[in-house]
């Protein structure tokens, strides 16, 4: 079990009563959320602004990911490790998504490492039209 407290902590983040309910939420349920699906998953906790600046400075320190699914927001979920992460594939009509559990980049890791290159990450969406739409 996570200790949302030490976490926040490790990463220089006073644990408040609404960052560990962020995080715990993060952590608890799949996303990607945007600010305001965390704002209205949480109930009458926070306001907006607040919960956007609190996902920014978790992408920040590295316990959260922005993804971006070119519709104009941006969503957040837990940062995964290098062997947990996931990545999406969004449908471009009804934005729609769906985790996508293989990753064709991990290769690479070695070749970019060779390069010099440490702390390597990478971010990778694909888009279609799923099959409701089609």
């Amino acid at each position: 079990m996570i200790n949302y407290i030490s976490l926040l902590r490790s990463k220089g983040l006073r644990a408040t009563n609404l960052r560990l309910a962020v995080i715990r939420h993060l952590d608890q349920n799949h996303g990607p959320f945007t600010a305001q699906e965390i704002f209205e998953q949480l109930g009458s906790t926070g306001n907006l602004a607040t919960i956007y600046r609190i996902v920014e400075s978790f992408v920040d320190n590295g316990l959260a990911l922005k993804c971006n699914f070119e519709d104009g927001f941006s969503r957040y979920e837990i940062f995964h490790t290098k062997k947990e992460h996931h990545h999406h594939v969004i449908c471009t009509k009804c934005q729609n998504w769906e985790n996508i559990a293989f990753c064709p980049v991990d290769l690479s890791y070695e070749k970019i490492e060779k390069m010099g290159f440490t702390e390597i990450s990478h971010r990778l969406e694909f888009f279609g039209i799923c099959s409701t739409c089609r």
